[in-house]
């Protein structure tokens, strides 16, 4: 069951970002750095009604996990694989990552994105790092660099109409991000595995971007 595109998106502009993202090991020979489980970088999810929804919201969250030997993960990464070797697409990966989401975070991120009122098809992820690091080490320098190098270009070619950033390290990229979609509507919130003493805060905040997003209870 592949991903049905609208006929204005070229999948392949996606699929040459993913590519050239998961063949880039600059922030591991530029700072200090090493590799998780899951080595390659890692494309996220667009829902298969993303190009149709009149929302089209993207959450922009911080990083992969960091992974483990656990059956999901190891299927994961024979999937990113398969994908680098050409013998899948990347409708194949979004599928895959469809059929884990469910348990990333303990099911903490699937609760958090309906909490919006959205549906899981209909929204696209973005992260603005894509490889997952030993001990999730993240120096702003390695952000700042693989968000100019392949984030942003990700994020214009979704054109999203709404972008949720989802943690406070995300919020420093709205301006780039204003400024390269005018159109598009920025909302900061909390990230979605937010620690208990924020989670009022974090929970109220969910209940004002559903608000403004309009989306009906």
């Amino acid at each position: 069951m592949g991903i049905e595109m609208n006929k204005t998106i070229n999948i392949s502009s996606l699929e040459s970002i993913a590519t050239k993202a998961m063949g880039c090991s600059d922030c591991f020979e530029q700072h200090a750095v090493k590799h998780a489980y899951i080595e390659k970088a890692q494309p996220r999810f667009v829902g298969k009604d993303y190009w149709n929804s009149k929302s089209r919201v993207a959450f922009v969250m911080l990083n992969p996990g960091a992974g483990s030997a656990c059956e999901r993960d190891q299927n994961w990464n024979l999937t990113l694989q398969g994908f680098m070797a050409g013998a899948i697409d990347l409708h194949e990966v979004f599928d895959c990552q469809r059929r884990h989401m469910p348990h990333w975070g303990r099911g903490k991120l699937v609760r958090f994105i309906q909490a919006h009122g959205l549906d899981l098809e209909e929204i696209a992820i973005v992260n603005i790092a894509w490889c997952s690091t030993l001990g999730n080490q993240y120096p702003k320098a390695m952000l700042s660099h693989c968000f100019e190098k392949h984030t942003l270009a990700w994020i214009k070619e979704l054109d999203p109409n709404k972008v949720i950033l989802s943690g406070t390290n995300t919020h420093g990229f709205s301006d780039v991000i204003q400024r390269s979609i005018p159109k598009v509507e920025i909302y900061p919130g909390y990230h979605y595995a937010h620690r208990p003493n924020t989670a009022a805060r974090a929970n109220e905040r969910v209940a004002d971007i559903r608000s403004q997003l309009k989306i009906s209870t």
